[in-house]
């Protein structure tokens, strides 16, 4: 399984809907995308012997204490995967965003 799938097959078993790398058009409040942001491959005898992603997940909300935020930590936790949170507040726009930075996700 790759790390995105990893990371796909966690949020499907949370429930939520999410969509790669941008926004819906007219995308409604809450929200999740999610993307990689980098690759590492390590070789080993002309060979790749292993993969490493960075994989970000952002939540955008309009309210603070979204029930979402738990449901996508505890997903996350539960496949297993490591992770860090940071929680901003987008004052122009009015909004809660959550990021969840899943790093190091080897493809399996």
């Amino acid at each position: 399984m790759t790390a995105i799938e990893r990371v796909c097959a966690a949020l499907d078993a949370a429930g939520v809907e999410y969509t790669y790398a941008k926004a819906p058009r007219n995308a409604a409040y809450p929200y999740i995308v999610y993307r990689e942001y980098y690759t590492d491959f390590d070789r080993a005898d002309n060979r790749i012997d292993e993969v490493r992603t960075g994989i970000q997940v952002d939540l955008y909300t309009k309210t603070p204490l979204d029930p979402l935020v738990e449901d996508v930590t505890a997903a996350l936790d539960g496949a297993g995967l490591v992770f860090d949170i940071q929680h901003f507040y987008e004052d122009g726009q009015k909004i809660y965003h959550h990021v969840f930075d899943v790093s190091d996700v080897w493809s399996e």
